[in-house]
């Protein structure tokens, strides 16, 4: 898998270098560094997991930013990312266009989808403050789903993020 994600970024057009550290357990994480000037992300590979994009600074023993579990998509968003670090020099957190982008789809599809016009999917990727319900539906629209957490030092709670026929 590791090989298919090396071999995706090839055909973009990306050039960075590439730097692989291969577990000694075949089932262990493999460490992708990926670099240019100006431009540098890291990716964890897991096979129970997928591929784990570092976008922030994450502190020591957090996860990844992002987890994608087919090469070929890990592989476009490490191209995204280079973009927007050419473009400002950010490495940028993913918006809703980019993960509709990622995920295949036009502003047309998911606007048929949610049977609203293309204008308002434009609109709802603009916004800077969304309702959990219509980033829902956006997500089901696409074929996916919304999952939310509270997180305390002491613990964490899965929210739900559609009302439930029947309550409240």
């Amino acid at each position: 898998m590791v090989e298919e994600f090396i071999q995706a970024l090839s055909r973009l057009p990306i050039d960075v270098s590439i730097q692989v550290d291969a577990p000694d357990d075949p089932g262990g994480e493999t460490w992708i560094d990926i670099a240019s000037p100006g431009f540098s992300t890291s990716v964890s590979y897991r096979p129970a997991h997928g591929f784990g994009i570092y976008v922030s600074e994450a502190g020591y023993g957090e996860g990844p930013d992002e987890i994608f579990r087919v090469a070929e998509t890990a592989a476009r968003r490490v191209a995204q990312l280079y973009a927007h670090a050419a473009d400002d020099g950010e490495a940028a957190v993913l918006t809703l266009a980019d993960i509709r982008a990622l995920a295949g789809f036009t502003q047309v599809q998911v606007a048929s989808a949610l049977r609203i016009t293309q204008p308002s999917v434009q609109k709802t990727e603009r916004r800077q403050n969304i309702q959990m319900d219509t980033l829902a539906n956006y997500a089901e629209a696409m074929g996916g789903r919304l999952e939310a957490r509270l997180v305390f030092d002491e613990m964490e709670v899965r929210l739900p993020t559609k009302r439930r026929k029947g309550h409240g």
